[in-house]
């Protein structure tokens, strides 16, 4: 979940913890608003994962446990 104050190009892409890019969940312009996207996991194994957020000057990263 996350608020864009206004329209731009969002880039949300989840690393592994060796620092590979396995998955770009959205690359594109987004409005302003509140959001909510789902990363769908069923292709990986349980483990932990970084999401990062890029949004024209803001960057954002997090890390997510993916337990199945």
């Amino acid at each position: 979940n996350f608020t864009i104050p206004k329209e731009g190009h969002l880039k949300l892409l989840v690393y592994d913890l060796q620092g590979r890019v396995i998955d770009s969940i959205y690359d594109g312009v987004i409005n302003p608003g509140y959001h909510t996207i789902s990363w769908d996991g069923t292709d990986y194994s349980s483990g932990v994962y970084i999401i990062h957020m890029i949004a024209d000057k803001f960057s954002s990263t997090q890390k997510v446990m993916l337990i199945k």
